[in-house]
């Protein structure tokens, strides 16, 4: 205790006690205040055994860890260096006894967070610890390159990218369906040749989340890092394997050996937190399962079930769900085991069981369209955005003539329009039917949202292939070509896929305020900027900045000042990234900034996060700390009239700041 844990658990609280450059109180009265009820809480009276000698220990009582705790924060308080250098050295303090240790449910660099990143060795951290501790470069601000853990230094490989933290969520829902998967496959298709660029289609979207068949379609996106056209090819070679036709009595048949053999052969030994591609593009996933003992909606996430606003380890009452996680390296798991349950559909699939997990069947059964879920978990990870960039949900098809004679699916044994059981119709209709599912979501959020549905068409999307006829049966290889036409047919002449890749484009660039607003007559001035989420060291930069040049766009502040986006030497910054200054002015801080990017010939669609208001920019950025820590005053007093010249780095932003 002495050794290892008190000096550990003091210096991570007092590493994340302040802000780079905010003022020190008095570290007794700032542990007595924050920290000594928690510790007093987390702690115990426990016996420990001397080093080496086990029948020797010492008893050591809970005020006592309690004083030595606090002892040694108010020491580190005042010797650390705050910021990474401080936290690195801590972790190379405590290296021989932390190395040994793999637990999933707590950052081992902080204490304060849950882990969402895995390294190679097994030690995982949350996002803001590898922000600290990773190496970045100025010409892709947003990639933290290790090529050690930081936690047991041992060499490894690992790239990161992270949401810039004033950008948005883009999130894309697949439904699940069986064959019909390539109705979303197809969908992606046209989606990516649509937007023309040279970047997978995937890079587009930040969340996403699959049910079945579309949890597949996900990880072999996300987790293989597969193109679209290779996920088709690998979808209709599975399909057929799998699939082997029907029984007797109507029920379809899959070859369950060869779909584990498959699994196995795609993702190996790797868990659900081991695919470095997701973790290089900066994306997040996840997919739901059902628990065959309980009846439970259980999610298996690439990101540990890691987001602010709620308890990792369950339910936190506001959730229709539990996530399934590790909680060490022992028992962790794999992607095969969890896509095995999502795949296990009652009457073609036996549920599969999960070490430590227990046993699970195919969340089509509780969610087929998981749309709702993905839009529960992007409010507990951007509790501040009042909502997504964009939010896609794509449909596996959906029958005319089932709906006008109250049924859907045919020819088998338990779902057939002729033999389905009159208790399982209703239940049938409405859980898998996922366009009344995606209109219920919609109608509850238009119930919550400030300005009822007057601006959710523009970001709340349902993309799906009506029929005139039945859809073919969930096992139904021979319909997926022409299933697939089809889809393709509708899907590249769709207008409303062509506006949403302009909304995608217009996603690409997010705000950022470059210092202090500044108060003076009334009004608060604010200088800000305009960049790209696709660095400049991409080769698809040069192709988006052409693509927006040739479709005569502009960006339009606050629905007044037009700018062309066209590139010139005022666009980029010293690094070469996109840099397109931005001032305006405000009567008030909760007032809404509103950049939007107009396309010749079109309308207006929102960069990423816009509107958002000023006083939210603040807080995401964390201004407030620069000009607290300067003057020691708050920010709405009136401020000299100077501009900043140039990009506000860290002095620059207490400068402009320095009388507000």
């Amino acid at each position: 205790m002495a050794a290892f844990t008190a000096p550990f658990i003091a210096g991570c609280l007092a590493l994340d006690n302040y802000a780079y450059d905010v003022h020190h109180f008095d570290p007794e009265d700032v542990f007595a205040a924050h920290h000594k009820r928690i510790c007093i809480a987390a702690t115990e009276n426990k016996s420990l055994e001397y080093p080496g000698q086990a029948d020797r220990s010492v008893l050591v009582l809970r005020t006592g860890a309690v004083s030595l705790i606090e002892q040694h924060f108010v020491a580190k308080s005042r010797y650390f260096k705050l910021g990474s250098g401080g936290r690195s050295e801590l972790l190379s303090q405590c290296r021989s006894w932390l190395s040994r240790l793999k637990t999933y449910k707590s950052c081992l660099a902080c204490l304060q967070r849950a882990p969402e990143h895995k390294f190679p060795c097994g030690h995982m951290l949350c996002e803001e610890c590898c922000k600290a501790l990773g190496r970045r470069f100025d010409t892709d601000p947003h990639l933290y390159v290790f090529d050690h853990c930081p936690i047991c230094e041992l060499p490894c490989k690992v790239a990161l990218r992270v949401k810039p933290v004033t950008a948005g969520f883009r999130v894309l829902s697949i439904d699940g369906g069986g064959i019909r998967a390539v109705i979303p496959i197809q969908f992606l298709r046209a989606l990516e040749q649509a937007i023309g660029l040279d970047m997978p289609v995937q890079e587009h979207f930040d969340l996403s989340y699959g049910t079945s068949s579309g949890s597949m379609v996900n990880l072999a996106l996300y987790g293989l890092g597969m193109k679209v056209s290779e996920v088709s090819d690998l979808f209709k070679h599975l399909s057929a394997r799998v699939f082997r036709g029907r029984s007797r009595i109507g029920v379809g048949v899959a070859d369950i050996r060869y779909l584990d053999g498959a699994l196995s052969d795609l993702f190996g030994n790797a868990t659900v937190l081991d695919h470095p591609y997701m973790t290089s593009i900066g994306a997040r996933t996840g997919f739901p399962i059902v628990d065959a003992d309980t009846s439970e909606t259980c999610l298996v996430t690439s990101y540990n079930g890691a987001a602010r606003g709620r308890d990792p380890n369950g339910c936190d009452g506001s959730t229709t769900y539990r996530f399934l996680h590790s909680d060490t390296a022992l028992d962790q798991i794999q992607t095969k085991d969890a896509l095995r349950c999502a795949s296990a559909a009652p009457m073609f699939f036996t549920m599969h069981g999960m070490r430590g997990q227990g046993t699970f069947f195919d969340g089509g059964v509780s969610d087929n369209n998981p749309c709702m879920l993905a839009m529960q978990e992007l409010q507990r990870m951007a509790p501040e955005q009042r909502r997504p960039d964009q939010f896609v949900s794509v449909g596996t098809g959906v029958s005319r003539a089932s709906r006008a004679t109250g049924t859907a699916g045919k020819g088998s044994f338990l779902f057939g329009n002729n033999s389905l059981l009159q208790t399982f119709k209703h239940y049938w209709s409405e859980n898998f039917d996922g366009d009344k599912k995606f209109a219920s979501m919609r109608h509850m959020m238009a119930a919550t949202a400030p300005d009822g549905t007057a601006d959710m068409d523009g970001w709340l999307r349902r993309f799906n292939l009506a029929l005139e006829d039945e859809l073919p049966d969930l096992a139904d290889v021979g319909a997926m070509d022409d299933f697939a036409k089809s889809a393709w047919a509708l899907f590249a002449s769709d207008p409303a896929l062509h506006d949403l890749v302009r909304a995608i484009l217009a996603s690409s660039f997010y705000f950022e305020l470059r210092c202090m607003p500044i108060y003076e007559n009334g009004y608060y001035t604010c200088y800000g900027r305009i960049l790209c989420r696709i660095p400049v060291t991409k080769p698809v930069f040069p192709e988006l900045m052409q693509k927006l040049d040739a479709m005569g766009a502009r960006f339009l502040t606050q629905k007044r000042t037009t700018r062309e986006i066209k590139p010139t030497a005022t666009s980029f910054d010293h690094t070469g990234n996109f840099n397109k200054p931005v001032s305006f002015r405000v009567r008030d801080l909760e007032d809404p900034l509103d950049v939007r990017l107009r396309f010749s010939g079109t309308r207006d669609y929102h960069i990423s996060a816009s509107p958002v208001s000023i006083e939210t920019l603040i807080k995401q950025q964390n201004l407030e700390w620069a000009s607290l820590s300067h003057t020691g005053l708050g920010y709405n007093r009136s401020t000299s009239k100077k501009r900043p010249a140039g990009p506000c780095h860290r002095a620059t932003k207490r400068h402009c700041s320095s009388k507000g």
